[in-house]
């Protein structure tokens, strides 16, 4: 009889989980047909890869689909792997909300991550790459303003090329461009790639003083 309602109950919750999976990446293949629409007007639309999505949700089914054919092969009642289970798949179902939700906006004008407030391209003042395994695949940007608040952090390795780009464009021109002059934005496209962002910011590592349009970017 206990067995028969531990079956039910991660039955239902295995139900309701695989529901929120399906719904977040059907939310999140979506938000990618839209993203594609932006694009055409230069609007760039950052969001987990699918790595990460696919990730989150195998993890998010991780413990109440192997508990509901447990409880289905043996008859175990009510084991303290229920307990444990039901404690720990909380954690692995907390991506799910980023598969639906998080972004970053690389606009004409300037950067938004969701929840934060928009900031301009100009209130960025420094960018560093850290990369602590010397590997090209850990390696990642961060962006802050002037008083050291972080504004976003992107890995240029999962094609998030369009802020580096910006932002190279600033430490290499000494100016931030007009997204809106055809001419700066061909420079900005042409380095909207692995090959001009990756390698580049490996080497470069730090630039600071890009908020100031009157001083020179320093790179570390």
């Amino acid at each position: 009889m206990v067995n028969t309602i531990m079956l039910i109950f991660w039955g239902i919750y295995g139900a309701v989980v695989g529901y929120k999976v399906l719904r977040a990446v059907i939310t999140y293949e979506m938000n990618r047909h839209k993203d594609k629409k932006l694009l055409a007007e230069g609007i760039y639309v950052v969001r987990l890869n699918r790595f990460e999505v696919a990730f989150w949700s195998v993890a998010a089914l991780m413990f109440p689909v192997p508990m509901f054919i447990m409880h289905i092969g043996m008859d175990l009642g009510f084991h303290w792997f229920d307990i444990a289970a039901f404690i720990i798949s909380p954690f692995f179902t907390r991506g799910l909300p980023g598969i639906r939700y998080w972004y970053v906006t690389v606009s004409l004008d300037g950067v938004e991550q969701v929840g934060d407030p928009f900031y301009p391209f100009t209130a960025i003042d420094k960018v560093v790459c850290k990369d602590n395994s010397d590997r090209e695949r850990a390696a990642s940007l961060h962006f802050y303003t002037k008083s050291g608040d972080e504004i976003v952090t992107l890995q240029p390795i999962y094609g998030n090329y369009r802020l580096p780009a910006i932002t190279r464009f600033r430490i290499e021109k000494k100016r931030w461009p007009d997204m809106r002059n055809p001419a700066d934005r061909a420079l900005v496209d042409g380095w909207t790639n692995r090959e001009s962002i990756v390698y580049y910011y490996l080497r470069l590592q730090e630039a600071s003083g890009l908020a100031d349009s009157k001083k020179q970017a320093k790179g570390k």
